[in-house]
């Protein structure tokens, strides 16, 4: 007999499940100017975005999905290569009404 365990698997972190969506959106940085980007997947409380080409972002700014009249001011959250994972800090309840 052996003494070893079978891990449990990780459990999710986030309260909500992310959808998996393609939508044109516009990351606007407190500077002014403006980068295109792609919403790849999204949630009441966050989303992650993709960029055409790695990017270093601020630490907030304000993502735009014009086709889905929705806009929120984001946290930075983390980066693998051109996408970046983001936090709603506000529009959660919009968010919710129409992602969750």
């Amino acid at each position: 007999m052996s003494n070893f365990r079978i891990a449990p698997a990780p459990s999710e972190r986030r309260t909500y499940q992310r959808i998996d969506v393609d939508y044109r959106a516009v990351v606007r940085l407190p500077d002014g100017n403006s980068l295109p980007c792609r919403v790849k997947n999204i949630s009441p409380m966050g989303a992650l975005i993709e960029f055409p080409e790695a990017r270093i972002l601020p630490s907030a700014f304000r993502l735009t999905v014009p086709d889905e009249l929705f806009s929120a001011e984001c946290e930075f959250r983390h980066q693998t290569g051109n996408c970046v994972g983001v936090l709603f800090t506000t529009g959660r309840m919009e968010a919710l009404a129409k992602f969750g």
